[in-house]
């Protein structure tokens, strides 16, 4: 009897096992790779400014991260870009946006923030498509250039922007040294990953009388607040989703009921 009870609680201890995996979504993301293509990348900026005519660096030299701070001395951090799983209108509405992302890594599609210590020196979305000019003279378009190389960062606040938009300014709380940072296409919201949830960042001021000081101060009192996913869809403004197409799709997903997603486990490869 003791024999046959063993084995009955083996077999189920087993099913629940295997029910557990089928229902668990395991998701790898190479964030070493994205990393090592961020360093190669920047190596190939630095080489680019070696070779610009000195008559170009004169007049430009000052906005540049690469002729100014030596490579040694930086700090590299990869924030990739995911897509969500639009391809035409009659793709599914979404009900759970963690289950919505496209997670297949695509090294090129990264922002790229670059520090000197506690200084962010630059901010640098990567533009794969982009090739370095093989005759200066010839060449050179202004305009493509300083689309496309390391410029300098400067912490401008631009006054009088609703507090509803103060979300870009989350790379002031440097999130990338601490949590595992990605943007999705077409929205300039930071994204973190933590224990096996992904959060939107808002950034908030809880002093009431920060905003009625100066808008530097309250820039200054502005701190993190990490929003569940979900969450945050379900109040998003449709204009900070710059596809159209997109934006239909979050637009249907807002009348949406929320279901529970799939579980998911998140590996994260340094």
């Amino acid at each position: 009897m003791m024999k046959n009870n063993i084995i009955v609680i083996c077999a189920v201890l087993l099913f629940i096992s295997c029910t557990a995996q089928k229902n668990n979504t395991v998701i790898t993301i190479q964030h070493k790779n994205y990393q090592e293509y961020a360093s190669n990348y920047i190596e190939e900026k630095y080489t680019e400014v070696s070779k610009i005519p000195d008559s170009i660096l004169k007049k430009f030299g000052e906005s540049l991260v690469a002729y100014n701070y030596k490579k040694e001395v930086l700090q590299t951090y990869s924030c990739p870009i995911f897509r969500l799983k639009t391809k035409n209108e009659n793709d599914p509405i979404f009900t759970n946006m963690m289950d919505a992302i496209d997670f297949t890594n695509q090294y090129e599609n990264q922002v790229i923030n670059i520090y000197k210590g506690d200084t962010l020196l630059s901010s640098h979305t990567v533009n794969p498509a982009y090739k370095t000019p093989e005759n200066w003279k010839e060449q050179f378009d202004e305009f493509n250039f300083f689309q496309n190389t390391l410029l300098r960062h400067t912490n401008e606040i631009v006054t009088g922007l609703p507090a509803a938009y103060t979300d870009v300014y989350a790379y002031k709380a440097q999130l990338e040294k601490k949590y595992f940072v990605f943007f999705l296409e077409g929205i300039d919201t930071h994204f973190v990953i933590k224990n096996n949830t992904i959060y939107a960042v808002k950034m908030v001021c809880n002093e009431t009388e920060a905003d009625e000081k100066s808008y530097a101060a309250f820039f200054n009192c502005l701190q993190p607040e990490f929003v569940e996913i979900n969450t945050y869809f379900k109040d998003i403004e449709l204009a900070f989703i710059h596809d159209k197409q997109l934006a239909k799709k979050i637009a249907a997903f807002k009348k949406t009921k929320h279901t529970e997603n799939q579980k998911v486990t998140f590996i994260v490869e340094e």
